[in-house]
């Protein structure tokens, strides 16, 4: 009975004491940093950046929780910018074609365009997609009728 008391004395104080020691001599370690994925997605019509110079109709990065994450969205001509969507929701949650946010957890935007009364849209079939306003691509061209 001492000694099994000895022992469990003796686990506590090396427990207590791991408190004290650096990092990993007990194998036990401090919580890596937690960042999260940030998707950006563009519909037809429209481009989308992190920086608000590169854009692309669909990009990630990977940010640390608690950062602030500004995103921007860009119509290519013929085509408005309607609103953001968040998730899989078909809500839009703004209209401004640039918002910050609080980087909490894994999320995907999706950038809202519509094409413009008076521009009839042409599916075209090439490997890449141009938006030649703002260097970036979409699925479409467009005609003004």
């Amino acid at each position: 009975m001492k000694r099994i008391f000895s022992l469990l004395t003796a686990f506590v104080l090396v427990l207590a004491l791991g408190a004290f020691l650096p990092e990993g001599v007990l194998g036990i370690k401090a919580d890596a940093a937690v960042s999260y994925m940030q998707i950006l997605t563009a519909t037809d019509g429209g481009v989308v950046s992190f920086d608000n110079e590169n854009y692309y109709t669909s990009t990630f990065s990977s940010y640390s929780e608690g950062a602030y994450v500004t995103i921007y969205a860009a119509p290519c001509n013929g085509y408005e910018f309607k609103g953001w969507r968040k998730g899989s929701s078909s809500t839009i949650i703004s209209t401004s074609n640039s918002i910050r946010n609080l980087c909490v957890e894994n999320t995907t935007y999706t950038a809202v365009f519509e094409l413009k009364s008076g521009y009839l849209k042409q599916t075209i079939t090439t490997a890449g997609r141009r938006c030649e306003d703002k260097g970036g691509i979409q699925d479409s061209i467009h005609s003004y009728i």
